[in-house]
């Protein structure tokens, strides 16, 4: 969620006109997961070697869910990225074997694609048995992914034949990105937008989420809040095949971690040393796969670095976060 009033700041609008010989990419949409990374990902292979590639994490995904829940997975489900997965030859047949497993989880998606789920359930099992069946079928699933890659390609080449407002040479202005000066307007900007409480959450976001509801969050999901950064399940261990994914594929890889909204929760008793657990797995995992990671727990008390208790970033905290972009990509992180 974005607010009109920080879209100056966004990564994309910001390096739009590549100020600093960079623009960005972002693929993001609601309720996507780690697991859903993995998958549009793979679809890569090699083509994602030596190429930056920046995973932006929200906190709510380890607070609010166990493992995601099968709407939403759904939701942003692609056969050809699942074929990719199953089929393709830019991760390891372990890997895929852990993966396939996670996506098994979600049976929805697959009932009407028989031969990706066939190949998964063999990768899932393993042995020899059906390892050997998984290979038997794999001539089949070359042949599938291929049909699904030339839609695709075709879908895309008819939208583009309908777009006129495409520029295939964007403008390149070179400009000096004044940091402090970004900051000043960013922080400016945002306190006209979230003076009706002392938690930093945008003004319109507090009278239809929070404003009279003193306990919004409640006992029982307080509970659940620290069950979940504890628990080894789910979106950890999607993490977990994220991040082993991105080093066998060879991307140049930075994890970045949004903060939670201490100021919020605090007040709802989830104190510093709980959140701190959630900090510490993030950079534990990147360590475990040798991936670059970068968090701003500093910021956990930072009422204006977001908008919401849910880690969407006010203008403030998106000149932190696009700081992080530029310095990541010259190197200088």
């Amino acid at each position: 969620m974005t607010r009109r009033y920080a879209k100056p700041f966004e990564a994309g609008s910001l390096f739009r006109d590549y100020p600093t010989g960079f623009n960005v990419f972002p693929i993001a949409k609601l309720q996507n997961g780690c697991l859903l990374i993995l998958q549009k990902l793979s679809a890569l292979g090699g083509e994602a070697r030596g190429r930056k590639v920046v995973i932006s994490l929200s906190p709510g995904w380890f607070f609010e869910r166990v493992k995601a829940d099968a709407e939403s997975y759904a939701g942003n489900f692609s056969p050809l990225h699942a074929s990719e997965l199953a089929f393709g030859g830019g991760l390891s047949l372990e890997l895929r074997s852990a993966a396939a497993r996670r996506m098994l989880d979600y049976p929805g998606t697959l009932g009407r694609r028989p031969l990706t789920r066939f190949a998964l359930e063999q990768l899932a099992a393993g042995g020899a048995w059906r390892t050997g069946l998984y290979w038997a079928c794999l001539p089949l699933g070359w042949v599938q992914t291929l049909v699904l890659r030339l839609q695709d390609h075709w879908e895309m080449l008819a939208l583009l034949r309908q777009r006129t407002d495409l520029d295939p040479d964007p403008p390149r202005l070179a400009a000096t990105l004044d940091w402090p000066a970004l900051l000043d307007e960013a922080e400016a900007d945002y306190a006209a937008h979230s003076a009706s409480n002392p938690f930093g959450i945008d003004d319109q976001t507090w009278r239809l989420n929070f404003e009279g509801r003193p306990d919004a969050l409640g006992d029982d999901t307080r509970f659940w809040l620290r069950k979940r950064l504890l628990h080894d399940g789910g979106e950890w261990t999607d993490l977990d095949l994220l991040l082993r994914g991105l080093r066998e594929l060879g991307a140049h890889a930075l994890l970045v971690s949004l903060p939670i909204n201490g100021a919020y929760f605090e007040s709802h008793d989830l104190d510093r040393a709980a959140r701190k657990v959630y900090y510490d797995r993030v950079r534990a995992a990147a360590a475990r796969q040798a991936i670059a990671s970068f968090d701003f727990e500093d910021h956990d008390t930072d009422s204006h670095f977001g908008m919401d208790p849910w880690a969407h970033l006010s203008p403030k905290g998106w000149v932190f976060y696009d700081r992080a972009l530029d310095d990541f990509y010259h190197g200088r992180l």
